[in-house]
């Protein structure tokens, strides 16, 4: 589980210098804050959720939806656990 972490955290930050923000809230929500919610870091996955969510703000449509959208599973993934 480490390592998926370790590889969520990588391919944050390529998107990051990329500037790709549309695919860098899908890594904070979809490939960073899973494994780290398993490991029982839930305030590390919380954090990156957040980062993920103020990377959508006010940058498009696309974004914003993407931003509804983790914010449901969010709270669907911490009611889970």
């Amino acid at each position: 589980m480490e390592e998926a972490v370790d590889y969520g955290r990588e391919r944050l930050r390529r998107e990051l210098e990329l500037s790709d923000k549309f695919t860098a809230v899908g890594v904070c929500a979809l490939t960073l804050a899973p494994p780290l919610i398993e490991l029982g870091r839930v305030n590390e996955a919380w954090e990156v959720l957040e980062q993920g969510r103020g990377r959508g703000v006010d940058r498009g449509p696309k974004l914003h939806a993407l931003d509804s959208s983790a914010r449901d599973g969010d709270e669907g993934l911490f009611r889970s656990r």
